[in-house]
C-alpha cells in the first residue's frame, strides 16, 4: 500500500488504496439513465416505474453496468445482487431482471447502510432487528455494570444502546404504534437498569422524568426537524 509523505499535504500514514479504488470506479455511472448511489464497494441503482418503458430502461442500465465491468476486467456477482420492488399498496412488479445471464433474486426486504428497507415501505423488519440488537446490548450492560454508579450506567446506555435505537432515525421513523412501542419498551427497561429499580409497583415514567429522558418518539421528531 503506497503512502504519501506528510510534507506533501497528506497526513503521514494515509493509504492510497481507497482513493485509487474510487478513481477506478469513478466512471461507473456513465451512460446510466437511472439513479445510482455508490458507497464503498456497494452500488444501488433505482428509478420510479411510471410505464413499461421504465422497466426496459432499468434492464438496459444493468447491461451497461455489465459492459463497464467487462471493459475494466471486473465481474459482478449476480448471487449477491437483489431486486427490491417497493410499493405502498397493490400488486408488486413481476418483471424479472438479469445480470450476466442470471435472473436476479427478488426480495421483500434488504439492508442498505444499516437500514432494512421493505417492499411495503414500512420499517417493521428494521425495528425488530434493532430492538433485538439493543436488547442484547442492554442485557450485557445489566450483567456487567450492575454495581457501577448510576451515572456510569446511564452513560453506557446512551452511548451503546440508545445509539443503536436511534441510528438513522430521521429516515426509519416508524409510523405503526406497535413498532413505536417496541422501541420505547427498550428505553423503559433501560430506565429500570439505570436506577436499579425493578419493583413492579415503581413508575417507569417517573424514573424517566427524574433521569430527564425524553421518549424516543419525541427525540426522533426533533431529529427530523434538524435535518
Amino acid at each position: 500500500m503506497t503512502r504519501i509523505r506528510e510534507e506533501e499535504g497528506v497526513p503521514q500514514g494515509t493509504c492510497l488504496g481507497p482513493i485509487l479504488f474510487l478513481y477506478y470506479i469513478n466512471d461507473i455511472t456513465t451512460d446510466i439513465k437511472s439513479q445510482m448511489r455508490l458507497f464503498a464497494d456497494d452500488a444501488l441503482i433505482y428509478r420510479p416505474f411510471l410505464s413499461v418503458s421504465d422497466h426496459h430502461i432499468l434492464q438496459n442500465d444493468l447491461h451497461t453496468l455489465e459492459q463497464w465491468a467487462n471493459t475494466w476486467n471486473m465481474r459482478f456477482n449476480p448471487c449477491k445482487c437483489y431486486i427490491l420492488s417497493m410499493k405502498k399498496a397493490g400488486v408488486k412488479s413481476a418483471i424479472f431482471y438479469t445480470l450476466r445471464g442470471q435472473v436476479l433474486e427478488s426480495v421483500t426486504n434488504n439492508p442498505y447502510l444499516g437500514v432494512i428497507f421493505s417492499d411495503d415501505l414500512s420499517f417493521s423488519t428494521h425495528v425488530r432487528q434493532v430492538c433485538a440488537k439493543a436488547s442484547r446490548i442492554l442485557g450485557f450492560l445489566r450483567r456487567n455494570l450492575r454495581n457501577c454508579p448510576q451515572k456510569l450506567r446511564e452513560l453506557a446506555y446512551t452511548s451503546m444502546c440508545r445509539s443503536v435505537l436511534e441510528y438513522a432515525s430521521p429516515i426509519c421513523d416508524p409510523y405503526l404504534q406497535r413498532d413505536i412501542d417496541s422501541l420505547e419498551r427498550i428505553q423503559r427497561k433501560a430506565a429500570r437498569f439505570t436506577t436499579r429499580d425493578f419493583r413492579q409497583r415503581s413508575s417507569v415514567t417517573a424514573m424517566m422524568r427524574n433521569l430527564q429522558w425524553e421518549p424516543l418518539a419525541e427525540r426522533r421528531t426533533k431529529a427530523r426537524k434538524q435535518e
